[in-house]
C-alpha cells in the first residue's frame, strides 16, 4: 500500500462507503495479518488479564481476498447469493479408460467444480480432478482411469462472485472390461461366496477375516500357517488347456517351508492336471513365487520368479497356462504386480495337457502331502483376497489391468 494515501484503509457497510482512514505519521508501509497471532471470529481479547470483547449475534459468509476490492465488487458482494444444487447424473459415454461426467444446470452458478475419487466419500481424489473448474459446461470427460474400477463424482456450482453452492449427490460408474468372464472369483469377503454367477463357492475351515488391501475390515482372509484352509470345488469343473489364477496375498513372515495360495495337488509324484501356485523359500531369492502344471505320470512344468515377494506387503500373483503345443518357452508365466517374473516349458517331448484336469478338491492356504503317510499339512502364514481362475490364457495387458484393481 501507498505510504500516507488517505483512503487506503476503507469501509463499506451493506455494500456502500462509511469511512476511510490513512497514514497518520510517517512514510512506513505494511501487510495485512503480518503476525502468527491466532486469526479468530466473535472474540477479541486486548491483552493478558483483559476482560474479551465478544460479539452478541451472529456471523455469515465471511470471506478473505488477497486483492483490494473495487467499489464495484465489493457492491456486488451485497447481491451475492449462493447458487443452486447441481444433482450429478448418471455418467454415459463409459469406456475402460474414462466416462462422461453429468450434471443438471442450477440458477446462480458461473462455474462448476468437478470432483472425481475412487471411494464413495471421494478423499481419494484422481490427480487432476479434485475439484477441476469446468466453466459452465453441465458435462465434461473424465479421462485417464484404470479398467475394471469403480470410480466416483460429484460437482458444486460456484456463483460469479465466489460463493460456493452445496456439494451435489453422488454419482458412482464402474469402467469397462477388458478383462473376460471369469470362471470362478473368490472376493474373500469374509467368506467363500464365489460371485462368477457359477455357483463355486467354498467353505471356510479355521481361516478368519481380515482387512484387506485397501483397508476394509473384513474384506480378505487370513490363514494361521498350520492348518487354516478354504475348501473349494472339485478342480475338474475347471479343466482347460488354457486357464489363469490370480490372487492379492500378503506374507506375515517366511514360512518353514511354503506358502501355497491355490492348490490341488497333494504333494506326490505330479499327475496330469495337478495345479500348485505357492511362495517358496529359496537360498537365492527368498520368497520366491513358483508355479507347476503337471501334464503327465510323474511329470510337470515348473515356474519359476526371477524376483522376491515382500513379507507384511500386499502382493498381487497370477499364473497363466497354455498347454496347447508342447515345449513352449513361456507355456508357463508368472506375474507380480502386473509384471512378468518367470516362465517355464519344460516336460515330456510332445506333452500337451490341460490345467485342474484331475477330480482332487482345489484349496487356498493349505496343501497336504500324500506321502509320506502322516505328512504335516503345509499352510500359508499371512492373508489372501479376491482370488480368481480364468479358463482362458490372459494376456500381459489382461494381467496389468487384474493387478491395477
Amino acid at each position: 500500500a501507498a505510504a500516507q494515501a488517505s483512503e487506503r484503509l476503507r469501509l463499506f457497510v451493506d455494500g456502500a462507503p462509511a469511512g476511510s482512514g490513512g497514514q497518520e505519521s510517517g512514510t512506513s508501509s505494511g501487510d495485512a495479518f503480518n503476525s502468527a497471532q491466532l486469526l479468530r471470529l466473535g472474540l477479541w481479547i486486548p491483552s493478558a488479564g483483559s476482560p474479551a470483547a465478544a460479539l452478541q449475534g451472529a456471523l455469515d459468509d465471511v470471506r478473505i481476498y488477497h486483492s483490494v476490492l473495487s467499489a464495484g465488487q465489493i457492491g456486488s458482494l451485497m447481491l451475492d447469493e449462493p447458487p443452486g444444487t447441481p444433482v450429478a447424473l448418471a455418467a454415459t459415454a463409459v469406456t475402460t479408460t474414462g466416462f462422461m461426467a453429468n450434471w443438471t444446470s442450477v440458477a446462480g452458478a458461473g462455474r462448476y467444480l468437478l470432483y472425481v475419487g475412487t471411494d464413495p466419500a471421494l478423499t481419494n481424489l484422481v490427480p487432476g480432478y479434485g475439484g477441476l473448474d469446468v466453466g459452465t459446461a453441465t458435462s465434461r470427460v473424465v479421462s485417464g482411469l484404470l479398467p475394471d474400477s469403480n470410480y466416483y463424482y460429484r460437482v458444486q456450482a460456484v456463483s460469479a462472485e465466489g460463493s460456493l453452492g452445496r456439494e451435489s449427490n453422488v454419482q458412482n460408474v464402474t469402467t469397462g472390461s477388458v478383462l473376460p468372464a471369469a470362471a470362478a472369483h473368490w472376493p474373500l469377503d469374509g467368506n467363500a461366496l464365489d460371485v462368477s454367477g457359477n455357483g463355486h463357492h467354498g467353505s471356510v475351515s479355521g481361516a478368519v477375516a481380515t482387512v484387506d488391501r485397501n483397508g476394509t475390515s473384513s474384506g480378505a482372509m487370513a490363514f494361521d500357517g498350520v492348518n487354516d484352509v478354504i475348501d473349494l470345488v472339485g478342480s475338474q469343473v475347471f479343466r482347460s488347456s488354457t486357464a489363469t489364477v490370480a490372487a492379492w496375498v500378503r506374507l506375515d513372515n517366511d514360512n518353514d517351508c511354503c506358502a501355497p495360495v491355490l492348490s490341488n495337488y497333494d504333494g506326490g509324484s505330479f499327475s496330469a492336471g495337478d495345479v500348485l501356485l505357492q511362495v517358496d523359500p529359496n537360498a537365492t531369492i527368498p520368497r520366491e513365487l513358483k508355479a507347476q502344471i503337471g501334464i503327465g505320470s510323474n511329470s510337470g512344468v515348473t515356474a519359476l520368479s526371477s524376483a522376491s515377494i515382500s513379507n507384511q506387503t500386499w502382493t498381487h500373483v497370477t499364473m497363466v497356462w497354455n498347454g496347447t503345443a508342447p515345449l513352449v518357452a513361456d507355456r508357463l508365466r508368472l506375474y507380480v504386480n502386473g509384471v512378468a517374473v518367470g516362465t517355464g516349458g519344460a516336460g515330456p517331448a510332445g506333452a500337451t495337457g490341460d490345467a485342474f484336469a484331475n477330480g482332487t478338491l482345489l484349496r487356498l492356504g493349505l496343501w497336504t502331502p500324500a506321502s509320506p503317510p502322516g505328512s504335516p499339512s503345509v499352510g500359508l502364514k499371512g492373508a489372501l483376497d479376491d482370488v480368481r481362475i480364468y479358463t482362458q490364457e490372459l494376456n500381459p495387458s489382461q494381467v496389468a489391468a487384474l493387478a491395477g484393481q
